[in-house]
């Protein structure tokens, strides 16, 4: 017979209930917050899905498939990648060429001569470059252009848009040099020809819309240096006054809205597969920051700590970035300032709490942009004006208006206005020639003043295009 087990006292029996009361207790607690987890889960979502349906009611693209339908990739016969494939892989730019013109980052002084032993590097840049010119096929550039990728979803193939940028500043280094032997009808046929180059980058994506800007910045630049060389002919002035009328539209506006796109993309994302998402960026500023390495933490700490992805970093931008596709509707003069205090406000905050927070901040510190995007609106205006300014001169003789009012309606009619104050663009009349000018960012009228290149950002000056001869 099996001896009785001793039996549990009654005050041990109480203790027992302890550990399991706790224990209770305890799974409530996690239940509980399970449940306002899920709670708080279910809400940002709906609060993420009401701002994306916002997007879409307003006729905004959200998806690859919607950048598609605005930018269709072209036929294989109008695909300027195909076209120009060979003039970029025959390109030959040696590292000592970034101090040539238009391969430093600083401007060409439009009455500077050319040192002998500065045309002589620029001879042998462009003669062993002569190859992948010729290869070029100008004349089926018209109707081709760089596709955006985008059947193939928001992870696009990257265009070689440097080696593009490189090729087309060939054509502005030839330009000068065919304006300094005296042809200018080969100066001429040259800017065009960097021209149709920037524009086989219709699509609206950031760095399609940037190398469009710079090229068309050096085309000022060239055609300002070409002008001040000699009188050049009529027909030439024509074909040059169009070529920038059609070049002159900002379109930053879009360019944004495909910006967006890629940030949802990416916010997407790292709310599903946040480690997977973060993938190669651990150098990245706001990751490197983090006080924890990947390799000791498991995905589900990542996700908790709130430190690579929070819903209410995607629902702030989301809202916040609705607002600021309003402010860009304003005039320059409105638009601006707020656009400068945001960009200010969230570069401060790059290095985010969180890394969602980051690439949300990152979108918005890259408004910087449009300034820069008016800017070039008002090279490419001050170069039209001037163009039509020479136009009229040569049929007076030589001599320059008093002023545009003297231009015939038609002709002054062609004159775009200021893009920063919407008033007429400025003109001046000079000892020797004449200077057009836009009032610029700090919309002061100073007169004419060029930048330097030492230039601070709260030195006064206006945006320009001179012709002294």
């Amino acid at each position: 017979m099996q001896p009785t087990p001793p039996a549990i006292p009654r005050k041990a029996r109480r203790w027992i209930w302890i550990p399991l009361v706790a224990a209770a207790l305890l799974a409530g607690l996690v239940g509980v917050f399970i449940f306002q987890a899920r709670e708080h889960r279910r809400q940002a979502q709906a609060a993420i899905d009401a701002g994306l349906d916002r997007i879409r009611t307003a006729g905004e693209p959200v998806t690859a498939q919607d950048l598609a339908k605005l930018y269709p990739s072209p036929p294989p016969e109008h695909d300027a990648a195909i076209l120009l494939a060979p003039a970029l892989a025959a390109l030959s730019i040696p590292a000592d060429a970034d101090d040539l013109p238009f391969f430093s980052s600083a401007p060409l002084p439009p009455t500077e001569q050319i040192r002998e032993k500065l045309r002589s590097r620029m001879d042998a840049l462009l003669s062993a470059n002569d190859r992948a010119l010729k290869l070029v096929p100008w004349a089926r550039l018209e109707n081709s252009w760089i596709g955006s990728g985008y059947e193939q979803g928001l992870t696009n193939r990257v265009y070689d848009t440097g080696r593009l940028l490189k090729l087309s500043r060939l054509c502005f280094l030839s330009a000068i040099v065919a304006a300094e032997d005296g042809n200018l009808s080969n100066a001429v046929h040259q800017i065009r020809n960097g021209l149709a180059l920037g524009e086989t980058l219709r699509s609206r994506i950031m760095i399609h819309f940037m190398v469009h800007r710079m090229i068309q910045k050096r085309a000022c630049e060239t055609l300002e240096w070409v002008v001040n060389r000699s009188n050049v002919a009529p027909t030439n002035l024509k074909i040059l006054e169009t070529l920038l009328a059609e070049n002159e539209d900002g379109q930053i506006r879009d360019v944004f809205l495909d910006d967006r796109c890629r940030v949802i993309r990416m916010l997407k994302t790292l709310q599903t597969t946040t480690e997977a998402a973060v993938g190669d960026n651990s150098n990245h500023t706001w990751y490197r920051g983090m006080a924890f390495q990947r390799a000791y933490f498991t995905k589900l700490f990542l996700r908790l700590s709130g430190r690579i992805y929070r819903d209410e970093d995607f629902i702030r931008f989301l809202d916040q970035s609705s607002h600021v596709f309003d402010v860009l509707k304003l005039p320059p003069r409105q638009e601006l300032p707020d656009i400068n205090k945001m960009v200010d406000e969230y570069t401060k905050k790059m290095d985010s709490a969180s890394f969602s927070q980051g690439i949300s901040d990152a979108f918005f510190s890259r408004f910087g942009l449009v300034a820069y995007d008016v800017e070039i609106r008002a090279r490419l205006r001050t170069a039209l004006a001037a163009l039509t300014i020479e136009s009229w001169r040569s049929i007076h003789e030589g001599n320059f208006p008093d002023s545009l009012a003297q231009l015939p309606a038609e002709e002054r009619n062609k004159i775009p206005v200021d893009p920063f104050d919407l008033q007429p663009l400025r003109y001046k009349r000079l000892e020797k020639g004449f200077v057009v000018y836009s009032v610029g960012p700090d919309f002061s009228d100073d007169g004419g003043k060029q930048k330097a290149d030492d230039a601070k950002e709260t030195d006064h000056y206006d945006i320009t295009f001179s012709v002294l001869r």
